[in-house]
């Protein structure tokens, strides 16, 4: 995808006009000269359909488009999933020659991208072949399970046999056979126990590691301090993410939760993540002197226990307060904190409710309970409750960032990393609004661009950057002389 960038809007002709989308406020245009019908894409986060159908009419005048030059049957009104916006296009477009006129999208065609921006400018991409943006093959991800439970190994099958989007193409009880078994069937993804008898999911992962066996793994593990430390362990040596062992009943919502980390798992077989940074060890000395009155927050997901350590390793030993939303169930927090604290040359704990918020320590939000900061006559402390699910999480990152936006304000410093889904985005950008400086983290050094690239589309990020340079933008940011973006 290749950018550039237009002043204005002039050179577009309202007959080329094809689809028009809005989403988190921005418009987007996609034209393919040519075609005969234009589509409308809806989708944002909190508008209702009025506000929503006002802004598109705003839309329309401010492009100087005419509604009777737009051609075939003129405007289909669909919503869409805002986080993956080409995905939900693309579905659509398959059946548009049943809904429109039977006139088919034209494979192959090559189409034009317009963001129009807040300040009226327009941001280019080119999507050569626009049948291959977000494209999904209908293939169905081959797993392979690894669990000594047969129930277990029964219930894991049942629910990726039910998605219709998995072939199970090997199980086994037995750690031992997982080499020869990954040789014949060359899975795309693995769901691997993390305690067995015979040797533990970290053991494995090691054994992989050591053989140069590279399989995206999602851990399967019971909620408990001891399997806590464990998974984090196996996050350090490779595996992608974790997922609590089933039950007999199973949820309509463990079910799609394995099912989304399956698909993430199995993306990442080919993947080649950019990631120039460290995860530990002596961290480098600070440019200049650190403002120690400032204070930053830091949200992830998905990834975002390995992305956080990249981050860390590259502070000083004098930081500013940092507070951090990581989306983690309860004890596996603690273990994650716990390990943080060994490899880190500052203070790290999982916070408590109360914990004051000063130099040179890192506060972890417990699995489960939802953190804010606040302030009282000058002192800062979090405050952790258990309140209700935001934007479906328990920690919640906007739940942290809209805190830090109204006690902070422009002292603060925020940053978004790796994970799926929206949470933060709406935190970051009243941030970003109330004059923090955020960063977010870019698609080639995530595991997933979800949260970053909402936040993005948002307009709550300043900058965003690969991972290996985030800890030294945040040092530039955080210097006595340089507290202004």
């Amino acid at each position: 995808m290749k950018e550039v960038q237009h002043s204005n809007t002039s050179s577009l002709k309202s007959s080329e006009y094809f689809h028009l989308a809005s989403f988190f406020g921005v418009g987007v245009l996609i034209m393919a000269p040519g075609q005969t019908d234009s589509v409308c894409f809806y989708s944002h986060p909190t508008w209702d359909k009025a506000t929503l159908d006002e802004w598109f009419e705003s839309c329309l005048r401010k492009m100087k488009v005419d509604r009777s030059q737009l051609n075939g049957s003129g405007l289909v009104i669909k919503y869409v999933d805002t986080l993956n916006l080409g995905t939900s296009i693309q579905n659509h477009l398959k059946t548009w020659s049943s809904q429109v006129k039977g006139k088919s999208f034209a494979r192959g065609t090559d189409l034009e991208l317009y963001i129009l921006g807040d300040k009226g400018t327009i941001r280019v991409a080119e999507i050569q072949d626009s049948a291959k943006v977000a494209k999904d093959d209908g293939r169905k991800r081959r797993i392979m399970i690894v669990d000594d439970s047969k129930t277990i190994r029964s219930l894991l099958k049942k629910s990726m046999n039910d998605s219709g989007r998995f072939e199970v193409v090997a199980e086994t009880g037995d750690p031992r056979e997982v080499k020869d078994l990954i040789k014949k069937h060359s899975p795309d993804a693995m769901t691997l126990d993390i305690h067995m008898p015979e040797m533990t999911g970290v053991d494995v992962l090691k054994m992989m590691k050591t053989e140069n066996i590279q399989v995206p793994t999602i851990v399967v593990s019971s909620l408990s301090i001891s399997e806590g430390t464990l998974v984090i362990e196996a996050l350090e040596l490779g595996a992608v993410d974790y997922i609590q062992k089933p039950e007999a009943s199973q949820s309509a919502e463990f079910k799609q939760t394995l099912v989304d980390k399956l698909l993430v798992a199995s993306a990442q077989k080919n993947k080649k993540v950019v990631v120039r940074g460290r995860a530990g060890g002596l961290a480098p000395k600070s440019s200049g002197p650190v403002d120690l009155s400032r204070l930053v927050a830091i949200g992830a997901s998905t990834g975002g226990t390995e992305a956080i350590k990249v981050v860390l390793g590259g502070l000083p030993p004098e930081i500013p307060p940092i507070l951090i939303v990581q989306h983690i169930p309860p004890f596996f927090s603690k273990a994650f904190a716990d390990r943080l604290n060994e490899i880190c040359p500052f203070d790290v704990k999982e916070a408590e409710d109360g914990d004051e918020v000063r130099p040179g320590r890192v506060l972890v939000a417990p699995g489960g309970l939802q953190m804010q900061l606040k302030k009282s006559g000058g002192r800062r402390t979090v405050k952790v409750f258990d309140g209700d699910l935001v934007s479906g999480h328990k920690p919640s990152v906007d739940v942290l960032f809209q805190s830090v936006a109204d006690v902070e304000a422009d002292n603060a410093l925020g940053v978004i990393l790796t994970g799926m889904g929206k949470d933060g985005a709406t935190g970051m950008k009243q941030m970003f609004d109330s004059g923090a400086y955020t960063i977010g983290q870019d698609e080639s050094s995530c595991v997933v661009y979800g949260m970053p690239k909402a936040a993005f589309a948002l307009g709550g990020v300043t900058k965003q950057m690969e991972l290996g340079d985030i800890s030294r933008e945040m040092l530039a940011k955080l210097s006595k002389q340089r507290k202004t973006a």
